[in-house]
């Protein structure tokens, strides 16, 4: 199960674009230049999710910037604590032999557990390409054994990584648009509680598109009467099994602003956007 869909699990979210607001017809804002996507290449969780622990858990994901060939040859880790009980420890290796030794490769991510809230964080992006093999691992908990996904070596690539690491963000709320395949988003809040310097992000997840998956991040500051787009967009192409884009404590979203992220599937003027937060 990856991130996303461990996501959808620990929420239960419904398979409807019900969970959130959806604006059919209405005028879609103007966006800026697509911001860049990774390609899922493996996941795990622990313990493994099932009808009675209700998905919760540790998740992990080992993400790739090489979309294409000759892309930057650069890997992540995004992990999740979905309502685990316990701080998941999640860490991105190398290996420079074939597998017969692993090595830490970025900082440990401790994801906190909070009451309510799933949480995430990121990696800074890494070269994986030929020479080398990476691998995302979590665990429950600092002293437990970790669980570690299929190692992936990338092909030869050239540029610069995208993105930096990123703080502990807190899924507020989700939403998806219907589609053929899965297209949804999770808004972030960077605080437990909002107060004075609170920030806003969210990520957008692709599974098994058929057209493209578009989020983009809004702002309110007379309570939700009426809305700026205050992000790039993130779109996400059809060409992938699980595709996903990720930005967190992107826009100030402190007492006085509401924050919320919209989704769309392809050209469609329908629009699903979260509750707000």
């Amino acid at each position: 199960m990856s991130r996303s869909t461990a996501r959808i699990a620990g929420l239960a979210v419904a398979v409807t674009a019900a969970s959130g607001l959806v604006l059919g017809g209405a005028a879609v804002p103007a966006l800026a230049a697509s911001a860049p996507y990774f390609v899922v290449l493996g996941t795990e969780q622990y313990p493994a999710p099932s009808v009675a622990n209700g998905g919760h858990g540790c998740s992990t994901g080992l993400y790739s910037t090489q979309v294409s060939a000759g892309a930057p040859a650069y890997v992540a880790a995004i992990g999740s604590n979905i309502y685990a009980g316990a701080p998941c420890v999640v860490k991105l290796e190398r290996s420079a032999d074939k597998g017969k030794s692993w090595t830490v490769i970025a900082p440990a991510l401790t994801v906190p557990a909070v009451a309510g809230d799933i949480t995430d964080a990121k990696t800074g992006n890494y070269y994986d390409g030929p020479g080398f093999e990476a691998r995302a691992c979590v665990a429950l908990g600092a002293k437990a054994a970790p669980h570690c996904g299929k190692a992936i070596s990338l092909a030869k690539g050239t540029g610069k990584p995208v993105g930096g690491p990123e703080t502990v963000a807190y899924t507020k709320e989700t939403t998806i648009v219907p589609a053929a395949g899965y297209c949804g988003t999770a808004l972030f809040g960077s605080t437990v509680a909002k107060n004075a310097s609170s920030r806003a992000g969210a990520d957008v997840v692709g599974l098994s598109l058929k057209t493209t998956c578009t989020m983009y991040l809004q702002d309110s500051r007379n309570g939700g009467k009426t809305w700026s787009t205050v992000s790039a967009s993130y779109t996400l192409p059809a060409k992938f099994a699980e595709t996903a884009s990720y930005t967190v404590n992107t826009v100030p979203d402190g007492p006085g602003t509401l924050a919320r992220s919209c989704v769309r599937s392809g050209t469609s003027k329908a629009v699903s956007c979260t509750a707000p937060w």
